[in-house]
């Protein structure tokens, strides 16, 4: 009776008083093939540009298909490669390695059943199931690996280069080592960080409208959900903060948009606000003298006027838990006007070039080399560095007759002439035509 050989590796197996004399021979032969069966590593040389190669596990004798390790080699030119192993009837497994350049694809098959493609520079673990003419390839998609290694260990959901590498349920964690490590050229596409990045730079896109958004929570969002810039030894020194409620901080500058609690410096073109043809804010610049309560504040506000065009406010108002403005102390409007303790405009034609100054509490007192100008009961008055206080728009509140009216603050004394009484009283008297009143 001759030999026969094993389904899977084609082992020899010799029959009864079958070669008396180099039967010895022959199980050596069979030792060392299930040697390679079991650890060998064989190169397979697929270069050039043919689609296709077989490899055929030989009856009782070496072959590259024997090996447990098949690591294919060599310079594709052209397209991917279709590898089928033989026969189909045989069940293996194996650890196969696409070392070939050119970046084309190896393609294992068995018969008309399943493929798999190992991606230029893959491994991949398969098995062939040689079920005959039939007969397909499949890969381990999933394994678990238990205690400790060293080295470099890669994870791949499969033999080609996508897909997706997925852990067994979803409170499971990827465990990092105590050293730094490095992962490059990797899209995360909605990862979750518990405690800190170190992100050197972030990118918002590679198009030419690719935007960036930072947001500080994905909830509902209430106080205290604020973005918050740090500078200084790991952050000691906060440089800007952007609020929920949309304001923003940097320096010692506070804006109904932007907010600042360190030092700023604003150079021309740093600070730019586009507002609308309302007459409303377009952009407020605050200083505060200090960080705690009840502390001065001063407000600059640019503004429309419908009426006017562009106008600048300036107050100076208080700060106690809450900024409050209270009234605009001056306003500059573009049409050359400047306007002293209040904003009003004259009934008929508001005017341009002018300085207008409303009503205030009058000074007492004297001045060192100095005068005041005031507005008291709509009257102008000057005052000079002696407490002379004197009406300039010089006419009575009561008959609108002329008048000179001073008063000299320091004293109480005050010194007030009827001129018009007086000039008309002297025109009568001598005849004289020098009093004319025109309707």
């Amino acid at each position: 009776m001759p030999s026969t050989y094993t389904g899977n590796n084609t082992l020899t197996l010799q029959a009864f008083n079958e070669n008396p004399n180099s039967w010895g021979s022959i199980l050596n032969t069979v030792l060392e093939l299930v040697d390679s069966s079991l650890d060998g590593i064989e190169a397979v040389d697929v270069a050039g540009s043919a689609p296709t190669a077989t490899l055929t596990i030989a009856d009782g004798a070496s072959a590259q298909a024997r090996s447990r390790v098949l690591n294919f080699t060599g310079a594709r030119t052209v397209t991917n490669i279709t590898v089928t192993i033989g026969p189909n009837t045989a069940e293996k497994i194996y650890w196969v390695r696409n070392s070939t350049t050119g970046g084309f694809s190896v393609i294992l098959a068995q018969g008309s059943g399943s493929t798999v493609t190992i991606a230029p520079g893959a491994w991949a673990l398969v098995f062939l199931d040689g079920a005959g003419s039939g007969a397909g390839v499949t890969t381990l998609t999933s394994f678990a690996m238990a205690g400790s290694s060293s080295g470099i260990t890669i994870l791949q959901p499969s033999a080609v280069a996508s897909g997706t590498l997925t852990l067994p349920a979803a409170t499971d964690t990827l465990v990092g080592r105590a050293t730094t490590d490095t992962l490059s050229n990797k899209t995360l596409a909605t990862p979750t960080i518990t405690t800190n990045a170190t992100v050197p730079l972030v990118i918002g896109g590679t198009g030419t409208t690719s935007t960036l958004s930072l947001r500080s929570t994905s909830g509902a969002g209430t106080t205290g959900a604020d973005i918050v810039f740090q500078t200084g030894t790991n952050g000691s020194t906060e440089a800007m903060r952007i609020s929920n409620s949309g304001s923003s901080n940097f320096g010692k500058i506070w804006t109904a948009g932007l907010q600042a609690t360190g030092n700023a410096t604003l150079s021309r073109g740093d600070l730019v606000a586009f507002g609308t043809s309302s007459d409303g804010a377009a952009l407020t610049w605050d200083v505060q003298t200090n960080a705690g309560n009840a502390s001065v504040m001063a407000r600059l506000r640019p503004r429309w006027r419908a009426n006017l065009g562009y106008a600048l406010d300036v107050f100076a108002g208080s700060w106690n838990n809450a900024y409050d403005p209270g009234s605009a102390v001056a306003t500059f409007e573009s049409v050359g006007n400047l306007k002293i303790g209040g904003t009003a405009d004259r009934a008929t034609t508001a005017g341009t070039n002018q300085v207008v100054i409303f009503n205030g509490t009058a000074p007492v007192g004297t001045l060192a080399n100095g005068a005041s100008f005031y507005a008291t009961s709509g009257e102008m008055r000057v005052m000079d560095a002696s407490g002379n206080a004197t009406l300039l728009s010089p006419h009575d509140a009561e008959t609108n007759e002329w008048i000179y009216d001073s008063t000299h603050t320091p004293t109480g004394k005050r010194l007030k002439i009827s001129v018009e009484k007086l000039l008309r009283f002297v025109n009568d008297h001598f005849g004289l035509d020098c009093v004319m009143e025109e309707e």
